[in-house]
């Protein structure tokens, strides 16, 4: 469905609707007001201003991007890739394509997604990849993983379209939702929250963010990166002839420095806590008996240089 989407002129969303029974025109919930209009004097002239006033409507990012609509994980790249988009809200419409977003009461509001832009640098002719374009596919993972999937096999079938042209833009190797040109990066991947859950059945390699459910975070930087990985191999067995489609194995080879360290781990109760209320500098966890840790939820794994730093930890 991408081509039809990425070659529309226009597309129409009803961004309102909870689900398909709704449709457009939904019942307004803006108030019935006439806007006041108050005449002011302009310094130094003979003219009169006028203002107008009137309540206040719902922005763009409140009626849009935390509608209905855009909860659900195909939207993602159907509104990336549209080019036009009129979308009927609950209080009014808004106009949204890749320079400006509008409101049918003529406010105005930044472009709704910078991803929009993402696909843009396509048609310049001195496009150079850089390490904020990276980024952005970053960013636009996880706002997608935060989204919600009818069917678990959709995961990386939803994102194709997408994936498809960023592919185009950057000409690198696609492996389950990754980048060949920035798998170092790219594996840096973690839960936003306590945990993710496994799907029902396997869709990607577990090294890929792909293969769990849930919001996932990464902590991006503008910094070029020193990868440690001196050596890479990979392999991707795809289910149709889309490579950015549904996979069935996928494999991969690292060689490369490591880190000396030591493992140690503290068990988390998680019916009276999660882990993002702790500080993993300095955890300062509760302790518990090895008979007590067996009817635990969580394992907290700390990894401690020779020094006894904790430098990393992973939950299990």
């Amino acid at each position: 469905m991408s081509p039809v989407y990425s070659n529309s002129i226009l597309t129409i969303a009803a961004t309102g609707a909870n689900d398909s029974s709704e449709g457009c025109f939904l019942p307004r919930n803006a108030p019935d007001i006439d806007p006041v209009m108050l005449e002011y004097p302009i310094d130094n002239t003979s003219e009169v201003g006028k203002i107008f006033f009137m309540p206040r409507l719902a922005t763009f990012d409140e009626s849009v991007s935390r509608g209905p609509l855009s909860c659900r994980g195909w939207v993602l790249q159907e509104l990336i890739l549209s080019r036009r988009i009129i979308h009927y809200a609950r209080e009014q419409m808004y106009w949204e394509c890749q320079s400006v977003s509008m409101a049918e009461d003529g406010a105005k509001f930044k472009p709704y997604s910078r991803f929009k832009q993402l696909l843009s640098f396509y048609d310049l002719p001195d496009f150079s990849y850089t390490r904020p374009l990276q980024n952005r596919w970053y960013e636009l993972v996880e706002n997608y993983k935060s989204r919600l999937l009818t069917k678990d096999m959709d995961m990386l079938p939803a994102l194709s379209g997408i994936a498809s042209e960023f592919g185009k833009l950057i000409q690198q190797e696609y492996l389950a939702g990754l980048w060949n040109i920035d798998l170092a990066n790219g594996l840096l991947w973690h839960a936003r929250d306590s945990y993710l859950e496994q799907p029902s059945t396997y869709r990607a390699p577990s090294w890929s963010w792909a293969a769990l459910n849930g919001p996932i975070t990464y902590d991006l930087t503008s910094r070029e990166i020193v990868s440690a990985i001196d050596k890479q191999n990979t392999m991707i067995n795809i289910k149709s002839a889309n490579p950015f489609g549904s996979v069935e194995a996928g494999l991969l080879n690292l060689s490369g420095w490591t880190k000396e360290c030591m493992h140690s781990h503290t068990a988390v109760d998680r019916s009276k806590t999660t882990m993002h209320e702790y500080s993993f500098s300095d955890p300062g966890l509760p302790s518990y008996t090895t008979s007590a840790v067996k009817s635990l939820a969580f394992c907290l794994h700390h990894l401690m240089d020779d020094t006894g730093e904790v430098i990393g930890w992973y939950g299990s």
